[in-house]
This record gives C-alpha cells, structure tokens and sequence, in this order.
C-alpha cells in the first residue's frame, strides 16, 4: 500500500485524517479510510512525537484493519507505529543520561 504514490500532500494532522476516516466509514469507504490513516502511521513528518491523537489512529487503523480482513496492512501499519513509539523512548533515555 505505501509503495505507490497516490499524489496530494497527504494530511498536515492526523487529526484531520482521523475527522476524514470518520466521514469515510460512515459513507461505506472503508477502504479510502484505511489509506488515509496509513498515510499518516508511514508519513515520516509524525514520527518525530508520539501524541494522544497518534495513538487514536492507530487504535482505529487496525479496526479497519480487522473489518476488512487486511492482516498485513494492520502488520506494517503496527510497524510504523511501534517505530513511533520506540523513537520517542529513545530520546527519553537520551535525556534522562540512562
């Protein structure tokens, strides 16, 4: 899925992907919702800090995920996810001289 280059810019806030994804599920685009929400998990500008609304995503990426039966695309969407995850731990540690 994050191979292909799908054009646009892609979302500034993942807040806005998540208000889009919403109004995708509730017009029955499941499928459009999942690769917004993956744009956001694999776009490099949002690894930089984990956030609350980051952590939404990824909560409602592997719903879809389980909905549509795309267990590989919930695989790498983790992926993306954990690497966010464990970058924000490491500056921690960096920080804190442990």
């Amino acid at each position: 899925m994050s191979r292909f280059f799908r054009g646009g810019p892609g979302f500034a806030k993942p807040e806005n992907a998540l208000k889009r994804a919403d109004e995708l599920i509730a017009m029955g685009q499941k499928g459009a919702a999942l690769r917004a929400l993956h744009d956001v998990l694999s776009s490099k500008r949002h690894r930089a800090a984990w956030t609350k609304v980051l952590e939404s995503v990824g909560l409602r990426y592997v719903e879809l995920c389980v909905d549509l039966r795309k267990g590989r695309y919930a695989k790498d969407g983790l992926i993306h996810y954990r690497n966010v995850c464990q970058q924000v731990r490491e500056k921690k540690k960096a920080c804190d001289g442990s």
